[in-house]
This record gives C-alpha cells, sequence and structure tokens, in this order.
C-alpha cells in the first residue's frame, strides 16, 4: 500500500513538472481575473458582461474548492471562447489575442487544479487509513466540527448487537471491509448518505431516513469510541436530553453562513439577505435562520438558498430556480421582492436536484409551519441551470421557466403547455456540434445544429403547444431580473 501510495503520488507530481516545462501554465496571472479583462472591455467597448462576472466570481472561490474552481475555470474557458467567435469581437484583434490567451491560460489552470486536487485527495486518503478504527471515526467527528461546510459520506453496515459506521471522503470498497471485520463478518451496507456538522449535532442525509436509525448510530458510535454525540436522522434526533427527540424542539439557529455558496461566494450577489440573526424563536423552539430584508427568513444548507415568506403558517407555492455557470448568485440577485414575500424559493447551481431541494424542504417546513402549495410548483433553470430545467421538467406542476436556457435537440421532446420561455438565440450561434444535436433526425445537420437552432425551435414548439414563448435582445447577464419580473404571474 506504501508503494502504491508513492508511485501514485510521484506521477501526478511528474506530470506538474511536465507541463510546467513545457509552459503550458506559464501565462499572465492578471488573465483570471476581473480588472485584466475589464480594462481591456472598457477600452474596446465590449458589451458582453458574462465574462467578467465569471471572473469575479471565479476571484471569490477558496483555493481549496476544487471541484467548484474546476467547474468555473472550464466555463470561462468556454465564455472566452464564444465571445471571440462574436462578430462584434472577431474584428478586433487585441481582444482575440487576449481572449486566445485567457483559453490558453484556463485550460492550464485546470489541468494544474485537477493535479493538485489528486493529489490533495491521495494525501487525505492516506490520512484516513491511519490508526486504529475508533480513531479514525472519532477523528472524522471532530474534522466534520472544525471545518464550515465539511461533508462526508457514510455508510452503515448492520449487525449485532452494534451496526459499523463508516465516515470518509469517498466511501470505497475498503472501507466496507474494515466495517465488515470491526462488526464480525457483516455484509449488509442498508443505509449511505451524506453527512455534516449542523448547529452542534451530526446530521446524517439520506434519500429515505430510518425511524430509530438515529439511537442506533449513537449507540454505535458510543460503543467503538466511548463518546456520546448528538445525532440527527431526518426528523429524529438522539442526544441526552428526552425532551428533544426531534429537530422541531430544538432551539438552535441554522448557521446561514453569511448567505453565499458551498464555495464561499459572497458579497454583491446576495441583495436578498443580512447578516443578522432573527429575533425570537418561533412556537416551540423552532429552526431559526436569519433575516432577508422584506419579512423573509434564509437559511443556506450548503449548496442551496432557501427562503421561507414572511407569516410562513400556511400554503405557499414553490419556486425552485437553477443558476447558470456563474452558479446561483445572480439569479438570487435578480429576483424581485415579491418573490421572496408570496413564495417558498430554493436556489440551487446548475448542478442541484429537484430530489435534493425536496429533501431538505421536508427537513425545514414542518419547523415554520410552512406547507407547499403542490399545485403552484416551478422549476425554473437560467443558462447552463435550463439543463437541470429541463431534467426535473415533470416535477412542476404549474411553470417551468426557461431562462435564456442551454437548449439540446433532446430537451424538445419536453416543452409543453407547462412552459415559459424567452431567449435571445443569437448570442448562441457558436454553441454547436454533437452534443446539441443529439437524437435529431437530419444527421446531415450534425456539424450545423446549434444552441442558437435549438432555442428558435424550442420556441416555435412552446407556442404551437399553447405556452408561452418569446425572443428578444435582452443581454444574457440581465436575463434573471428581466424574466422573473415579466413572468412574475406566470410562477406564483
Amino acid at each position: 500500500m506504501v508503494i502504491d501510495n508513492w508511485f501514485c503520488r510521484f506521477t501526478i507530481q511528474f506530470t506538474q513538472s511536465y507541463w510546467a516545462s513545457n509552459n503550458y501554465t506559464a501565462m499572465d496571472p492578471k488573465l483570471l481575473t476581473e480588472n485584466g479583462w475589464k480594462s481591456l472591455a472598457l477600452r474596446f467597448r465590449i458589451k458582453d458582461n458574462r465574462l467578467q462576472d465569471a471572473l469575479w466570481a471565479y476571484e471569490q472561490v477558496d483555493e481549496e474548492h476544487y471541484d467548484t474552481r474546476l467547474k468555473m475555470v472550464a466555463g470561462l474557458s468556454h465564455l472566452a471562447w464564444v465571445l471571440k467567435n462574436t462578430k462584434e469581437v472577431g474584428g478586433i484583434r487585441p481582444v482575440g489575442r487576449y481572449l486566445d490567451d485567457l483559453v490558453s491560460a484556463a485550460d492550464a489552470k485546470h489541468r494544474e487544479l485537477s493535479n493538485t486536487k489528486a493529489v490533495a485527495e491521495q494525501e487525505a486518503e492516506e490520512e484516513e487509513e491511519e490508526g486504529e478504527y475508533h480513531e479514525r471515526l472519532l477523528a472524522s467527528f471532530r474534522k466534520l466540527k472544525s471545518e464550515k461546510d465539511l461533508c462526508y459520506e457514510f455508510i452503515v453496515c448492520d449487525a449485532k448487537p452494534h451496526c459499523g459506521l463508516m465516515l470518509a471522503k469517498r466511501i470505497t470498497a475498503r472501507h466496507k471491509n474494515e466495517l465488515s471485520r470491526v462488526t464480525g463478518g457483516s455484509k449488509r451496507f442498508p443505509y449511505s448518505g451524506t453527512c455534516q456538522e449542523e448547529n452542534g449535532r451530526f446530521t446524517f442525509t439520506m434519500e429515505k431516513p430510518v425511524a430509530g436509525l438515529a439511537r442506533k448510530l449513537r449507540d454505535s458510535i458510543k460503543q467503538f469510541t466511548g463518546k456520546k454525540l448528538p445525532i440527527v436522522v431526518g426528523t429524529e434526533v438522539a442526544e441526552d436530553d428526552p425532551a428533544q427527540q426531534t429537530v422541531g424542539d430544538a432551539e438552535d439557529e441554522v448557521d446561514a453562513g453569511g448567505l453565499a455558496d458551498s464555495a464561499g461566494v459572497a458579497g454583491r450577489a446576495v441583495a436578498s439577505g443580512t447578516d443578522k440573526p432573527s429575533g425570537a424563536p418561533g412556537k416551540g423552539g423552532g429552526i431559526k435562520g436569519k433575516p432577508g430584508k422584506v419579512g423573509n427568513i434564509l437559511y443556506d444548507t450548503g449548496k442551496y438558498l432557501i427562503s421561507i415568506p414572511p407569516s410562513p403558517a400556511g400554503k405557499f407555492p414553490l419556486v425552485l430556480l437553477f443558476g447558470g455557470t456563474t452558479g446561483k448568485d445572480p439569479v438570487i440577485k435578480g429576483t424581485p421582492d415579491t418573490y421572496f414575500q408570496k413564495a417558498i424559493l430554493v436556489f440551487a447551481d446548475s448542478d442541484g436536484t429537484f430530489s435534493t431541494a425536496d429533501a431538505l424542504l421536508k427537513r425545514l417546513l414542518p419547523e415554520t409551519k410552512t406547507e407547499i402549495d403542490s399545485s403552484f410548483i416551478s422549476i425554473c433553470g437560467y443558462s447552463l441551470g435550463g439543463q437541470a430545467a429541463y431534467r426535473d421538467y415533470g416535477q412542476a406542476t404549474k411553470t417551468v421557466g426557461l431562462i435564456d436556457p442551454t437548449t439540446y435537440y433532446k430537451d424538445l421532446k419536453n416543452l409543453d403547455s407547462k412552459a415559459v420561455l424567452s431567449c435571445n438565440p443569437p448570442i448562441w450561434k457558436y454553441w454547436q456540434g454533437k452534443l446539441f444535436l443529439a437524437g435529431h433526425p437530419d444527421k446531415a445537420k450534425s456539424s450545423s445544429y446549434t444552441v442558437e437552432d435549438a432555442q428558435n425551435d424550442a420556441v416555435a414548439i412552446v407556442a404551437k403547444a399553447g405556452g408561452t414563448s418569446e425572443t428578444t435582445a435582452t443581454p444574457h447577464g440581465n436575463y434573471p431580473n428581466y424574466f422573473l419580473k415579466t413572468f412574475q404571474s406566470n410562477l406564483i
């Protein structure tokens, strides 16, 4: 094992030095900054601000958030490439050269981040392997408690008299083998999911929470480590005070963490909240969030930001909004105040899902005595988030809002009278190829079909189906606010 780990690190480090020695990473560091592009764009009066916003967002992300940075740097490369091939920019040589360099810098940074992530993961796995089972289990809980927003995978081995529990960044067959060993040979692994620390408790999240599991996990942890830890599974709490057996009886405050996304992007995009905690707890000591500017309460659960309307007791429409390549912040910023007053809102990145949002709401809504009006569920997707909206199309009971969405040919079959589509097709003309054509009956179009074509086809299909569709000249960066103002009556 030691030899294999050493060889893995050697291979990764050799790859890093190879790229560096061949000048693939010798790029101007200003290329991946907002200021570097902003001055050039002002000088040549370049109107497209999506690249500038994406560069700003990239600079806000902590260095150790490798997955987020990898996704964002790939988006930077694509945005720069698309912008270079527009008519507005194509004839301006200094801008074209700069964008070429930016694409190269982004690609080099992507390789560098991939290698750095691999080294960090390898080192983390080696660290996890050190020590006895009970020592490593306790160390995992300590790390979850000390590092904000850290989330581990977990797996449970069903055994008597006590089940086995494993926590790790990534659960592997090795972890299952070790659990079998410490539990006396059991091979049953019925429960898995994720675990993170919330309000001094360790919350185990799974697709279908199992009654009684919180107590079983707590007993197992006590058996193997000697420590009594507060455990939450679904709505059940296992801790010392017998009067507090559900989340609804706890008086802890949900930590809104500055109302930023899981990558730590804070500041100008989150205009709907403050850092001031809410006042008295609700009836029965319900979970508290942090107040928004219109009396709503905001809860940051990591990759999702949830807003509960003022005077929450009762039924409300639900609107789930997926952001684009720059995350959910531009959508939060563009959402009018009336939405925060009249609806339950969930903001997610483009890789979010309806099922995860629904699971989070099932935990939270009972604490605020708030219900979703099942006939008023709208799902919206902006830019790349359009792909998430197309994927979860069937979950909407009222409207699917498509906000200048990334659209492929395969998405067209989903469209019906529920759709409200607004888009600016010409800005998508250079997004083309087999990916966008998938499923198209006319193979001759394989080299020319673009997102522009798919959007135009979608507009016609929605109109024919009895939905609402339009094309506009609205700049892409202004679309969330424009769409949510224009089609508010369709959504809530």
